[in-house]
């Protein structure tokens, strides 16, 4: 929940920027709220081709961001009450807010907020341009790359021991994934039978390595690292950081330099 001090910091700004989707309800909320002003704001959903969160093969059960304690292969977990189908619509219709995983999403991103910055500060707007073109050329070496280590991959799937909030990322380079929650989930406790699936999945395809996303609890991972004889790496969502990592100045670009060089292990 947003506290006073952060509602003052909404209210006073001239450019205000937020993800949008079920997470940020509140931040609208406060804005229908607020008095009319000059105040421009920008959803990062609205900047690119959104897709509905997805449910594959082994995840655990789930019904928006409150999940049931439900085995995979038993979505329904008997009940049939009209409660229970109305969470699962929501389910099978929410928008994946994680639309800055891939690096094509994010120059289409980056674009708009030059837009919005220009828009509120238009004395600047030359060098917002300038800033823009760099940045996106930066974003366009970083996306060839990417594509370098898929076309010469042997194997084009992730195995995730966590919430997998890549499914830009996966569409964008035409990789198969699976994973223990969708990317949303708020549920830690996976099934039995995802963990089975999970394991049985690694020892089928033959992967190096199990992932997981940075600052997330490792103990799904680790458990079907250790159940198959292989490691734990980290694919970077860009979604946190730990103070070290601000401190030390990494970025989207550095955090997604390091999982090109992950892919092109965990791949091959």
């Amino acid at each position: 929940e947003p506290t006073p001090q952060d509602i003052i910091a909404i209210q006073d700004s001239d450019v205000f920027i937020y993800t949008g989707g079920e997470n940020d309800v509140w931040v609208e909320d406060i804005l229908s709220s607020m008095p009319d002003s000059d105040m421009v704001t920008l959803r990062l959903v609205d900047c690119v081709d959104t897709v509905e969160e997805e449910q594959v093969e082994g995840m655990k059960g789930s019904a928006g961001h409150d999940h049931d304690e439900e085995d995979y292969g038993n979505v329904h977990g008997g009940h049939t009450d009209e409660a229970d189908g109305e969470d699962e619509e929501k389910s099978q219709h929410e928008v994946d807010e994680h639309v800055w995983t891939s690096p094509v999403n994010a120059s289409l991103i980056v674009e708009q907020i030059k837009n919005v910055l220009s828009q509120a500060d238009p004395d600047h707007s030359e060098m917002y341009a300038e800033n823009t073109l760099a940045y996106q050329k930066q974003l366009s070496e970083l996306d060839g790359q990417f594509r370098e280590v898929v076309d010469h991959a042997k194997r084009n799937i992730m195995i995730f021991g966590d919430r997998f909030p890549f499914r830009y990322f996966a569409d964008e380079y035409g990789l198969e994934y699976y994973a223990a929650f969708p990317g949303c989930a708020g549920d830690t406790e996976p099934s039995a039978a995802t963990m089975a699936f999970l394991i049985e999945k690694v020892r089928e395809e033959k992967v190096p390595a199990v992932l997981k996303m940075e600052l997330s609890n490792d103990d799904i991972a680790n458990a079907v690292a250790e159940a198959t004889g292989t490691e734990v790496k980290v694919l970077y969502s860009c979604h946190n950081l730990s103070a070290d990592d601000l401190e030390n100045g990494e970025t989207y670009l550095s955090m997604m330099q390091k999982n090109v060089e992950t892919l092109k292990e965990v791949l091959n």
